[in-house]
């Protein structure tokens, strides 16, 4: 992960499972940056048809890279993050849209990608999540 490369699949994938089997997410669940690749969106419908589930909606945060650069960077200021370095996040932008971008145009085809605007103050991007979520 310091070098900004993602976790291997079958590690994440194994981790995935375990938590939505265990009994307090069989309300409902989030899952926050997982499915990063194509395989493990192949995992998580296995997991999700084994366990009678579907998607109700993936959720993607729209923001130019740069700032996201710009925000990693401060991150690494404030929380003296050692991974937050510009050679790192240069590296995990690469590794995104390699490995991850692809993933808006699977649920987007599916019907189930909601594209919010991650720009603003935390509330206003948490209204446009509810909005989009809602919708």
């Amino acid at each position: 992960m310091e070098a900004g490369e993602y976790v291997p699949d079958e590690v994440t994938n194994a981790m995935v499972a375990d938590r939505l089997a265990a009994p307090d997410a069989e309300g409902g669940w989030l899952l926050d940056g997982y499915p990063r690749t194509l395989a493990q969106v192949e995992a998580l419908d296995g997991i999700l048809a084994d366990s009678g589930t579907a998607l109700d909606a993936v959720l993607e945060l729209v923001v130019q890279s740069d700032i996201v650069v710009d925000r990693l960077l401060k991150r690494a200021e404030i929380e003296g993050r050692a991974d937050d370095n510009a050679e790192t996040i240069r590296r995990r932008m690469e590794v995104y849209v390699a490995e991850t971008a692809p993933l808006s145009a699977a649920y987007a085809d599916r019907g189930v990608l909601r594209q919010v605007d991650g720009l603003g103050s935390i509330d206003e991007v948490t209204e446009r999540i509810f909005t989009a979520l809602l919708s």
